[in-house]
């Protein structure tokens, strides 16, 4: 068959699964002898190294002072700052409690989900034996671009997507993926392209380690485009980084709060019998949280 131009979109959404090995040879091109050095280069042109974008993380007091950057963070403070003002002690410091509270919930979980992401970065570094130029070789598992064919054994940990030619007894932990505790039998026959990732019998993951038996396949995707790629991409664009109290009441819908004569007259009450300005923002602060229990 002849190779059709490789794209990364290509390389991630393909359904290469549901090809026969000889089809997803030929559609990557990939030959017995396995890749010239040439063609290799070419290909991590395209398709860059096998790794996940790096970035230099932030610090922990970067990350706390982020959490102060939203125009809802603003006008609490400003409601604090009134407060003061008309010298009501008791809702300034409540205000920036609820302020302070809301940074440091924000700042564990941005943190939290910053080292989920390196950790899901070191799953890819190791070495690979693969096929280059009739010969084998071991290459740093950055320098693997679809295409290239690797060898598997007991204990590997697999580094990139892969679409298996040959196996015997394999069995493969893929909990970081599915969540299951137990190892899943491989073998290269094609499986249904409607199949989920946890279905797919004859791809191996990046990430992934190898339990027993052993396998030779060919790469299908690497980097960012892999499965544990767009695991990584999700828990690093995530809303996690956004102030919890944000994330809370960006989904209200506008115009369609609803609240009960109870609340409304108790909410009244306070504003009449207290300094405005605070208790003017509290007020409707109030109404909103009982309105988004409702």
């Amino acid at each position: 068959m002849t190779a059709l131009p490789l794209t990364p979109d290509r390389s991630r959404t393909a359904a290469w699964h549901a090809l026969p090995a000889d089809n997803v040879a030929g559609q990557l091109g990939s030959p017995e002898e396995g890749l010239s050095d040439a063609e290799v280069a070419r290909r991590r042109d395209i398709f860059g190294e096998n790794a996940l974008p790096k970035r230099r993380p932030p610090t922990v007091i970067e990350v706390f002072l982020r959490q102060f950057m939203s125009p809802l963070i603003y006008v609490l403070l400003a409601a604090g700052i009134i407060a003061i003002l008309f010298s009501d002690l008791t809702d300034a410091i409540f205000i920036f409690i609820v302020v302070l509270t809301n940074a440091v919930v924000g700042t564990f979980q941005e943190v939290k989900a910053g080292r989920s992401a390196a950790a899901l970065q070191r799953m890819l570094e190791s070495s690979s034996r693969v096929w280059r130029d009739n010969r084998e070789a071991t290459v740093p598992a950055e320098d693997l671009v679809p295409g290239d064919r690797v060898a598997l054994e007991s204990g590997d940990r697999v580094p990139a997507d892969i679409r298996i030619l040959t196996a015997q007894s394999l069995a493969v932990d893929e909990s970081l993926l599915t969540g299951e505790s137990h190892a899943v039998g491989k073998s290269p026959d094609t499986v249904d392209a409607s199949l989920p990732p946890a279905d797919r019998l004859n791809l191996l993951y990046a990430g992934s380690t190898i339990m027993s038996g052993r396998s030779t396949g060919i790469v299908v995707a690497t980097g960012q485009h892999t499965e544990i790629g767009q695991i990584a991409e999700t828990v690093t664009t995530s809303e996690a980084g956004k102030p919890p109290l944000v994330i809370r009441i960006a989904p209200w819908p506008p115009g369609r709060i609803r609240v009960s004569p109870s609340t409304w007259t108790a909410c009244r009450r306070s504003t009449i019998t207290s300094p405005p300005g605070a208790f003017g923002f509290l007020w409707w602060l109030t109404v909103a949280s009982k309105a988004h229990s409702l």
